[in-house]
């Protein structure tokens, strides 16, 4: 039974419900049955709305901060969601099933606008006014992004390898690996497309006030509902 197989039975199971005529007892074993499932193959809610076997689709937005750090972070959400991440000089895309590349697609924007709201906020903080060195704006900015984008992209790392981690020790197989090299295989099938691995670049000096306040920012910032409960733990 394929990963998708298994997304198919549990939502049947969620539709064992007393509105659909089904007795309390009925309704509450296929929630407990459906519940093993979800933690035993590390299923997110996400992943149950919509049609499942959906065909991959690729998306693509203007690119407008081609930082290292917001590719960092754009290749953990598309890590989290089980798709691809790509880019041009002016564009970035995600590839997958149509339901995880919209969400992708989703938290990448609010990351962004929460990322122009929170350096805005620092910039006419009392904190930066008393404390500004001669570091210049742009440095200010970049040093800030830093740590906003890098503090995001470790959380949803940590949230990806949890959720190996579980599945492994779950079902004895690594089912996100295998996910992605499913998924890779699909999107070399239908666009004829290589992986390529990025080059090393050496971290620039930073501006460590500015990349703190980033940091903190990049906390705050929530992550999808269907996650709160796996941040906590």
């Amino acid at each position: 039974m394929n990963k998708s197989d298994i997304i198919e039975k549990i939502k049947k199971l969620l539709e064992i419900s007393r509105a659909n005529g089904a007795t309390e007892a009925e309704e509450a074993a296929a929630m407990e049955r459906a519940n093993i499932l979800m933690t035993k193959y590390q299923i997110e809610e996400f992943q149950l709305q919509g049609t499942i076997k959906s065909k991959n689709i690729k998306k693509q937005e203007k690119l407008t901060d081609g930082s290292l750090c917001f590719s960092q972070f754009r290749c953990a959400v598309a890590d989290f969601f089980s798709v691809l991440a790509l880019s041009t000089s002016s564009t970035y895309s995600f590839y997958g099933a149509a339901e995880n590349v919209d969400l992708a697609l989703t938290m990448v924007k609010r990351g962004s606008a929460a990322f122009s709201l929170g350096y805005a906020d620092y910039i006419c903080s009392d904190e930066y006014r008393k404390n500004r060195r001669s570091a210049t704006r742009l440095s200010v900015r970049k040093s800030f992004s830093d740590g906003f984008y890098m503090k995001i992209a470790a959380r949803l790392e940590d949230l990806v390898e949890q959720r190996a981690a579980q599945t492994a020790k779950a079902t004895g197989a690594n089912l996100v690996v295998l996910n992605s090299e499913n998924l890779e295989n699909s999107f070399q099938d239908d666009f004829g497309f290589k992986l390529k691995t990025g080059r090393t670049r050496k971290m620039r000096s930073i501006d460590l006030q500015a990349f703190t306040a980033g940091e903190i920012k990049g906390d705050e910032f929530r992550i999808l509902n269907e996650v709160a409960k796996n941040e906590k733990s």
